[in-house]
């Protein structure tokens, strides 16, 4: 699962219903994030100055659910509310039954091998991005796409082959070119983030796809202190070591964590912090 953005320019009255601004290029030099709005709230508890330093700015996405707390920006944040879908289908009916909080600038699109995601959608999913950058652009929201590296098991069009790694199906089956007229891609790398030459390939794969179909777009990686099939955790250093790596690829991050592994992320937001610019650019914004 995912959830890790470009610059929106956020200017609204809380209480107002008119559309947020389009979204614009981030400024160089900063790193955006993706991070869930429950996430922010539980790391704000006891680290409210560290998620202030990293997540209060106009380069960070904060996702609220459709069907609870939509616009999950704290007060007096000038993040960017965002919503998640993993069904194209599901966003169709709220848009169409005026659904989403008029305060959502952006939404997510997230489909992965799993039940969320309709069956027509997982067979297809490089259409089904496409009809999501579509209406999500003709209703104003900026567009995100996060399709799972899974999607490569779903009996599709293409599919894993015998003896190769999902990385390589994923990138052989071109599941980036859905990129094509998004905002942003996000880059499913959090299961293969400890193993680091693995990672560097699959980002390094990704990124030459990318550059070719669709050059513009803004490409996040995401990176979780559970990623999938690791026993035994991970530790701050190892997500560091990952977030580094990924930031040499891509000017940002979707980070996902549980309730349960606050203080890890707090701790690998620190000590990423501590460590300072990863190519010239930001790690975080102290404004």
């Amino acid at each position: 699962m995912v959830l890790l953005g470009v610059a929106f320019l956020v200017g609204f009255d809380g209480g107002s219903d008119a559309r947020p601004p389009q979204p614009q290029p981030p400024p160089p030099g900063h790193v955006s994030w993706v991070i869930s709005g429950d996430d922010l709230a539980a790391l704000r508890i006891d680290n409210a100055g560290l998620a202030r330093r990293f997540f209060d700015n106009s380069e960070t996405f904060v996702v609220g659910s459709p069907h609870g707390e939509q616009n999950a920006v704290p007060r007096g944040y000038r993040s960017i509310p965002t919503l998640i879908y993993s069904s194209l289908r599901e966003f169709e009916r709220d848009v169409h039954m005026g659904a989403v909080d008029p305060r959502i600038a952006a939404v997510i699109y997230d489909p992965e091998g799993w039940a969320r995601t309709p069956a027509r959608e997982r067979e297809a999913p490089v259409a089904a991005m496409h009809r999501f950058t579509r209406l999500a652009a003709r209703w104003g929201y900026g567009p995100i796409l996060a399709p799972g590296r899974d999607l490569a098991l779903s009996g599709g069009g293409c599919a894993k082959r015998q003896g190769e790694r999902l990385d390589q199906a994923y990138l052989r089956c071109g599941l980036t070119s859905g990129a094509v007229d998004a905002e942003t891609f996000v880059v499913q790398a959090a299961p293969v983030e400890l193993a680091l030459d693995r990672l560097h390939a699959l980002l390094r794969g990704a990124r030459q796809q990318l550059d070719r179909q669709a050059p513009d777009v803004q490409v996040l990686a995401s990176l979780s202190t559970e990623p999938p099939g690791v026993e035994g955790g991970v530790w701050p250093v190892d997500l560091v070591r990952a977030a580094r790596l990924e930031l040499k690829h891509f000017p940002g991050i979707m980070l996902n964590f549980p309730a349960s592994d606050t203080d890890l992320a707090a701790s690998f937001l620190r000590d990423l912090e501590r460590e300072g610019p990863v190519d010239g650019r930001l790690v975080s914004r102290r404004d």
